[in-house]
C-alpha cells in the first residue's frame, strides 16, 4: 500500500511518499528515503480477544507458569465472583437490619453502629496474625483455605443479622472481626501460592504472576458486584428472595474454593509434607513428587501423623517444661546443629540458632527415622536420601519450621 504525505520544512513543502508494513501487532511506515517510523497501534488490536487475556495471564502464558495455574485460575475467579455476590447480598441483609431501608434507625445511630462494629472488627486480623504468623509460608493451602471460608461465615453471620436486628453490633462486629482474619490470612499465604506456579528453576516472572492474579480477583470483583446488583433488581432486594439467592451462591462458592486449593502444589517442605515424604522414603526408598505429597496433605484440618511418637520442634526451653542433661539426647555429636530426645512418647526436635536448610532437613531426617523404627539412621543413609532430594522437584533451598531457635548453651 502506497501513501503520499505532505511535509512543510520551514517555508517549503514537499511530497513524501511512503509504503505501509505491519508486523505482527505492529505497523511501520517506510518512506523512500529508507526511514522506518512506527505507528501507534489500532484500536482494533488493542481490543482483540488475544490482547484482552493477556491482561489477566503472566507473559509467555501457558510456557510461563505451570500446568496447575489455569485450572487454579478458571475456580478461583468463579470462586471470586460468587464470593462478592454472596457480599453483595449479605450487606443489602445488614443494612435492612440497620434499619437504614425502612427508616428505623437515624441516620447518625446507624453511622456509629457502622464505625463501631468495623472498629472492633480490626482486633482480629491483629490477635490472629499473633497467633499463626510463623504458618503463612509453611501451611498456605491450609491457611487460603480457612481465610476464604472465614469470608463465608462472615457473609452469613451478616445474612442473620436480618432476624436478629436488636443484636446488630454483636453479630455485625463478629462478622468484622472474621472478614479482617480472612483478608489478612489470604494475604499473607499469596506469595507462597504464587510461588508454587514458578516453572522449577525459575523466579523472574513472580511478579508478573502476582500481578496478573489481582487482576482477575479485581476482575471477579467487578463481575460479582453487577451480578448482585442485577439479580437484586431482577428479584427485588425482599429478605426471603435475598437468603434464597444467597444460599446457593455461598454453596458454590464454598465448592470452587475446596477445588480451587486442592489444585495448588507447593515445592518446598514443612515437617508434615517432611513427614510423609520421609515415611514413603523408608518404605520404598523412592521420594515422592510434591504432587504426589500434595494429594495426601490436609487442608482442611490439621495434619494427624501416622506415627504413635509425636513430633515437637523448637519447644521452648525454660523451667515449666523442659530441662535438659547431656546423658538425654540421643544425638549427643557436638558437630550437629539439632539436638533430639525422647519422653514420655514424645520426640523433641532442636536447632541451634546457626542451622543451615541442610541442617534442618537432616534433623527432621533423623526424627522420623528414630519414629519410625527407633533407631537413628546412618550418614550414608542421609546422604544417600539428600542426593535424591536434591535431584527430585523439591525446593530445598527454604523448609518452614517454627523458628524459635535456640543458643547451644541453652540445652543443657
Amino acid at each position: 500500500m502506497i501513501r503520499y504525505n505532505t511535509i512543510r520544512h520551514w517555508n517549503t513543502i514537499s511530497i513524501m511518499r511512503y509504503s505501509i508494513i505491519k508486523q505482527g501487532d505492529n505497523i511501520f511506515k517506510r518512506s523512500n528515503n529508507g526511514f522506518f517510523i512506527k505507528e501507534p497501534r489500532n484500536f482494533r488490536n488493542i481490543f482483540n480477544l488475544k490482547n484482552i487475556i493477556s491482561v489477566f495471564v503472566p507473559k509467555n502464558y501457558p510456557n510461563s507458569v505451570t500446568k496447575e495455574y489455569t485450572k487454579f485460575s478458571a475456580l478461583s475467579l468463579i470462586g471470586t465472583i460468587s464470593g462478592t455476590i454472596a457480599n453483595t447480598i449479605s450487606t443489602q441483609l445488614l443494612l435492612q437490619a440497620l434499619g437504614v431501608s425502612n427508616g428505623v434507625a437515624t441516620a447518625a445511630s446507624a453511622t456509629i453502629n457502622w464505625i463501631i462494629k468495623d472498629g472492633i472488627g480490626l482486633s482480629g486480623g491483629i490477635i490472629y496474625s499473633a497467633l499463626v504468623s510463623t504458618k503463612f509460608d509453611s501451611e498456605p493451602k491450609r491457611q487460603r483455605f480457612r481465610s476464604r471460608l472465614f469470608f463465608n461465615i462472615a457473609y452469613i453471620l451478616e445474612a442473620s443479622c436480618i432476624f436478629y436486628p436488636s443484636a446488630f453490633l454483636l453479630i455485625a462486629s463478629g462478622s468484622n472481626i472474621l472478614k479482617n482474619i480472612a483478608f489478612l490470612a489470604a494475604s499473607a499465604s499469596n506469595t507462597s501460592i504464587n510461588t508454587s506456579f514458578l516453572q522449577k528453576n525459575q523466579s523472574n516472572n513472580l511478579g508478573d504472576i502476582t500481578v496478573k492474579m489481582g487482576a482477575q480477583k479485581t476482575l471477579g470483583g467487578l463481575i460479582g458486584t453487577a451480578s448482585g446488583i442485577g439479580l437484586s433488581l431482577l428479584f427485588g432486594a425482599t429478605p426471603t428472595i435475598l437468603l434464597f439467592t444467597f444460599i446457593p451462591i455461598n454453596i458454590i462458592n464454598v465448592i470452587s474454593l475446596y477445588f480451587s486449593t486442592k489444585t495448588i502444589i507447593i515445592k518446598s517442605l514443612n515437617p508434615e509434607r517432611a513427614e510423609i515424604l520421609m515415611s514413603n522414603y523408608f518404605n520404598n526408598g523412592t521420594i515422592f513428587t510434591p504432587k504426589a505429597i500434595s494429594a495426601l496433605e490436609s487442608f482442611i484440618i490439621n495434619h494427624r501423623s501416622k506415627y504413635d511418637i509425636k513430633l515437637i520442634i523448637n519447644e521452648r526451653l525454660d523451667k515449666k517444661t523442659l530441662q535438659l542433661t547431656d546423658d538425654e539426647l540421643l544425638n549427643n555429636n557436638q558437630n550437629e546443629k539439632f539436638k533430639i530426645i525422647s519422653r514420655n512418647n514424645i520426640i523433641y526436635l532442636w536447632f541451634i540458632e546457626e542451622a543451615s536448610t541442610n541442617d534442618i532437613i537432616k534433623g527432621l531426617f533423623y526424627a522420623n527415622k528414630y519414629r519410625h523404627t527407633l533407631e537413628f539412621p546412618s550418614e550414608q543413609e542421609f546422604e544417600e536420601f539428600y542426593i535424591q532430594l536434591n535431584n527430585s522437584e523439591w525446593n530445598i533451598d527454604n523448609v518452614y519450621i517454627n523458628s524459635n531457635f535456640i543458643k547451644l548453651e541453652n540445652l543443657v
